[in-house]
């Protein structure tokens, strides 16, 4: 079973009732157009990738893909009108196509997933009896859609029905994705005895943790409490005062935990003392110095590690901090020119959300601040 890795790039608004000015007809050929997509994925899904294709499969390739993009030229009501109708409808290699085809409208930023249609996927996992890989691939694929503690159980029952270790394996790892845990093998050294034990400690870890685990209104995981609505985090005036303590350090860590390259444990360690806790919160600090610490003896972060950090992340406002120090360096007289570049730098990636971190400082704080947003700008 292959994986299907779908990202979410915009948002528009599904438009009410398309089809009320869409004629059956229309929908009827859009409906045989989604089939005639499912029949191309199916033909094409195993074959070499396009660079490695010869010309009879290159073809195919660009065949299927010609079948998808037509549809995306269709007035978006009656498509989305169509795939309402398949998506309700019991022909699987219709809705193979219609799935397909959504997807596609939501990279290009033309739709977003319809939380109506999150129970009737659910329903055909949880009935799925794994006769066509490919219409496997595109239910659990489309669900991705709907990060929820419903979807992570239906993925986990999928995994105990699945007809093989292969099935099986990329449920567990579907769900793992799911709670931000990342499966080391996945990236590096995917021998099939570590892949196994990394698997067997990841389902050890779920029936542990499953009952306490809870999705916020953003599809983010947590430990325990219920699922009311998710909140943003604000600072508090005891977190602003450990920012004020040290503000060069908070700006120093979080652009350093940023940078795309791997920072360096042994900095990473020495600033997670010093102002970790500022920048991170308590229980995120926690997780990260424990996980350096092991990382000492080559030992990867542990599951609870993971994913206590992911958790704790949505838990405690760290962008929020790390603009809190942009304005503690920007307020300071004289300015240090190696904080002031810092803080530059900040202020140019994550600056959209300066002037609601400024609402509660004084006036003479958002003076400076702003002079210096000035500076960042084109």
């Amino acid at each position: 079973m292959k994986k299907i890795v779908i990202v979410m790039l915009g948002i528009l608004l599904i438009p009410s009732a398309p089809w009320l000015a869409t004629t059956q007809v229309d929908l009827e050929s859009i409906r045989a157009q989604f089939r005639e997509v499912a029949k191309l994925q199916e033909l094409t899904r195993n074959l070499p990738k396009l660079d490695q294709a010869n010309n009879e499969q290159r073809a195919l390739w660009r065949q299927a893909n010609d079948a998808t993009r037509a549809l995306t030229h269709k007035p978006i009501d009656q498509v989305l009108a169509a795939i309402d109708q398949s998506i309700h409808g019991k022909d699987e290699l219709e809705i193979i196509g219609a799935l397909s085809v959504y997807m596609f409208l939501i990279v290009l930023h033309r739709a977003v997933p319809d939380i109506r249609y999150k129970p009737l996927l659910l329903d055909m996992l949880a009935n799925d009896d794994f006769s066509s890989e490919i219409y496997t691939d595109t239910v659990a694929g489309f669900l991705h859609f709907y990060p929820s503690r419903e979807t992570m159980l239906a993925y986990m029952d999928a995994a105990k029905r699945a007809p093989d270790a292969r099935n099986r394996d990329e449920f567990l790892e579907a769900t793992a994705g799911l709670l931000n845990i990342e499966l080391n093998y996945t990236l590096s050294d995917p021998t099939p005895e570590r892949k196994r034990k990394a698997l067997a400690a990841f389902e050890t870890w779920y029936e542990k943790n499953k009952n306490t685990v809870r999705f916020d209104s953003k599809g983010e995981p947590h430990f325990s409490g219920g699922p009311g609505e998710w909140k943003p985090p604000k600072l508090s005036s005891a977190d602003k005062a450990r920012i004020k303590a040290d503000p060069v350090c908070v700006l120093r860590l979080f652009e350093t935990i940023q940078a795309s390259q791997d920072p360096k444990p042994g900095e990473v360690q020495e600033l997670n003392a010093r102002c970790g806790q500022a920048l991170l919160g308590e229980k995120r600090a926690t997780a990260l110095a424990s996980a350096l610490e092991g990382a000492k003896n080559g030992s990867a972060p542990s599951l609870e590690q993971q994913f206590s950090m992911s958790s704790a992340a949505v838990d405690y406002p760290t962008v929020s901090a790390a603009l809190t120090a942009v304005a503690y360096v920007a307020s300071a007289d004289p300015i240090e020119p190696k904080a002031k570049e810092l803080a530059v730098r900040i202020l140019d990636d994550f600056g959209e959300d300066l002037q609601e971190i400024l609402k509660d400082e004084p006036a003479s704080v958002r003076k400076k601040v702003l002079e210096l947003a000035e500076e960042t700008a084109p």
